[in-house]
């Protein structure tokens, strides 16, 4: 179950710069333990139309062993932990299918870097890699190609997911509360718009300085679970 944190230092923080009308950078180190209901709240009323409701999640239309076409990442390839056995890697289509999001959903590629969001963009949350450790930030892209408002809300499903970096070292997702975290989203997506969100790791900087593959397991309440090929080792 994902578990949240916000401390009370942040929640003074944060009523702090609301009335005072200034912006700031609150760093949240590591992974949360829990996010309190408050900042839930809080989130669905600034990112969503009022009373947004979920979208249920359509198991007719969740197929982890589907037929490959040309707009999936679906690939099977020989799994060396198990002798001659063979994995079959799911589609991003399989993880929007999981989530009950029923725009178009791609991944884009990842960062690695100390800091996120950054790069001189002002904002008023980001998450820090603690000493020793970089943040992998995956990308996925959202896109509504239909001719009316597609709600998105993942705040009430609790799903697992975790990183397998060179084949080896496996990670769980960081817990924040950044709007453009995936695990966050309660939110309407215009025709023709497009909006990009995230899922937040952290590795080693040893690890971080040379990522070879990378693969990403999701697992729903229900214990179904797909991993993504994000990225596959090159032969030497």
């Amino acid at each position: 179950m994902k578990k949240r944190l916000l401390t009370v230092v942040t929640v003074c923080s944060i009523a702090a710069a609301s009335m005072s009308g200034c912006s700031g950078v609150i760093d949240l180190n590591g992974r949360s333990d829990e996010l309190i209901a408050e900042y839930a709240a809080g989130v669905v009323m600034q990112y969503t139309y009022e009373n947004l409701k979920p979208k249920p999640f359509n198991r007719a239309e969740y197929y982890p062993n589907g037929i490959p076409t040309a707009d999936t990442v679906t690939e099977t390839i020989e799994d060396e932990t198990k002798d001659g056995d063979l994995t079959m890697y799911n589609s991003v289509a399989d993880y929007a299918a999981m989530l009950g999001i029923t725009c178009d959903m791609s991944y884009v590629g990842y960062e690695v870097c100390d800091t996120y969001p950054n790069g001189g963009v002002e904002t008023f949350y980001s998450i820090s890699a603690t000493k020793g450790s970089k943040l992998v930030v995956v990308h996925f892209n959202l896109t509504n190609n239909s001719g009316g408002d597609i709600g998105v809300d993942t705040l009430q499903s609790t799903k697992e997911y975790k990183l397998t970096v060179n084949g080896s070292t496996k990670v769980n997702v960081q817990d924040t509360i950044l709007p453009e975290d995936i695990q966050n989203m309660s939110e309407v997506i215009s025709p023709g718009t497009s909006a990009d969100r995230v899922l937040i790791f952290q590795v080693s900087q040893e690890v971080a300085s040379d990522v070879k593959s990378m693969m990403l397991t999701v697992k729903d309440e229900a214990g179904s679970t797909i991993s993504i090929n994000l990225k596959e080792q090159q032969p030497q």
